[in-house]
């Protein structure tokens, strides 16, 4: 009865207090408890914008990346294309530049499961119409064809009694169908290069034995080629050229070519390669 008397805030200091914050602490519980409810429903959904966002983003950047990759490696392909159809196959190519390339006299035989030869035919008659400047050559003697005063039919004629032709293949000599080659092999070795096709009759020596300040591919098109080679400039060896068959002579080595016997013309394409 006594204690009845007494304030409550006396007999229980803390009471009051304690229950302020009792009711503080309830309130903020149910405030946390109510945001973190509705955090749960609108966070999945934001991050889920941002997530989809950032992958679109990404996506499309990778998209543009394999696809100018791919671009790419086309374009390598395609440059590449013609070096492996001038040796045949991949391998084969490779191995030349590998081991050959720069060092020794290469000769390739095409065979049956080689891919096509980047040139397997070719006309004289276009070559006579479109080029402007045609060498006449027997064994080393040199004069410019005239079209005026030589027709195809005179040149024919020519080249049946034992001459040669030399025609360069440049834009700067006409526009000659083997200019794309040209071009194909130049994008391949990022380099000029320069291609003569050279035409001859039976027995026709174009150029006495003579060496190139340049390493030269040779490219046999038609009819059969008889090669003298020096190898290392000590031995001279004979190889003989068909349709197809690839030969690479470094510079500085001695060789000359002559129409094989039984063959009315022959015809094969020079490739002059820079330093690489």
């Amino acid at each position: 009865r006594t204690c009845a008397l007494w304030p409550t805030h006396q007999l229980f200091p803390r009471a009051e207090e304690s229950a302020t914050n009792y009711f503080m602490t309830l309130s903020r519980v149910f405030l946390i408890t109510s945001l973190t409810s509705h955090l749960c429903l609108v966070l999945p959904f934001s991050w889920g914008l941002v997530f989809q966002t950032t992958r679109s983003k990404l996506f499309h950047h990778s998209k543009e990346r394999i696809t100018s990759l791919k671009s790419a490696t086309v374009s390598t392909v395609s440059q590449g294309d013609v070096l492996v159809s001038l040796f045949g196959s991949a391998e084969a190519c490779d191995k030349f530049f590998e081991k050959d390339f720069g060092k020794n006299v290469f000769h390739r035989r095409r065979k049956f499961s080689d891919s096509p030869s980047p040139l397997d035919t070719i006309s004289i008659q276009d070559l006579y119409d479109t080029s402007k400047y045609i060498s006449l050559r027997k064994r080393g003697s040199f004069d410019y064809l005239n079209k005026t005063e030589m027709s195809f039919d005179d040149f024919s004629d020519y080249i049946i009694g034992g001459g040669s032709a030399v025609i360069p293949v440049d834009k700067g000599n006409g526009d000659s169908a083997l200019i794309p080659l040209k071009e194909s092999i130049e994008m391949s070795l990022s380099r000029e290069v320069g291609i003569n096709v050279y035409h001859s009759g039976p027995s026709a020596v174009a150029l006495n034995r003579h060496y190139d300040s340049y390493d030269v591919l040779v490219l046999q098109i038609d009819g059969e080629k008889e090669w003298e080679v020096c190898i290392d400039n000590i031995e001279w060896t004979n190889i003989t050229m068909i349709p197809g068959d690839v030969l690479y002579i470094p510079k500085g080595i001695e060789h000359a070519a002559t129409t094989a016997a039984g063959f009315d013309s022959t015809t094969h394409a020079t490739i002059g390669l820079p330093d690489l």
